[in-house]
């Protein structure tokens, strides 16, 4: 989350770069948020709602057909093109782009294992998915390297959909 949040932050300007000052003194109030106050969990006083049988969920059937890419807002497509700087310039330095050496190359950029997917080699390329969704930013990117030359592509995944169902550019 700190890597992503550092290169995307040129992107973000309106985010806060420092967190909230506490209040001065103990009795004081903390600054609010436009908007009012977040809701508490209080329950009105009273006898406990009656409970409402749930209905059984429906199984779950595989999608016989890929789900669609999400559009990418101007700020996502800002930070994609920010990722893409960063690890082609990784990935074209490396001699002989073998999975191992794309994921380590990766790594080595702060990309952790449980983010990369698809790390596979045929004919010489390398592919590899990039999974930086993060709460409901759908931003993923989908790349290959062969000798010297990446190829990265931006393409958004809603925060339920499976990365791996989803039809990819490319």
């Amino acid at each position: 989350m700190k890597m992503r949040t550092a290169v995307a932050e040129p992107c973000y300007p309106d985010l806060p770069t420092e967190p909230p000052e506490p209040p001065a003194s103990p009795g004081e109030e903390p600054a609010r948020t436009p908007g009012g106050p977040l809701p508490t969990d209080e329950r009105p006083p009273g006898p406990p709602a009656p409970a409402t049988p749930a209905a059984p969920a429906a199984p779950a059937i595989p999608s016989a057909r890929p789900a669609s890419p999400v559009e990418l807002d101007p700020a996502q497509r800002c930070e994609a093109r920010l990722h893409v700087r960063r690890i082609t310039k990784e990935l074209d330095a490396l001699p002989d782009p073998t999975p191992a050496r794309v994921g380590a190359a990766l790594n080595k950029l702060g990309y952790i294992d449980g983010r990369i997917h698809g790390l596979e080699r045929t004919d010489g390329t390398t592919r590899f998915v990039l999974d930086l969704r993060l709460f409901e930013d759908p931003l993923c990117l989908s790349g290959s390297v062969k000798g010297g030359t990446t190829a990265i592509t931006a393409f958004g995944v809603s925060s339920d959909a499976d990365i791996e169902d989803v039809k990819r550019p490319g």
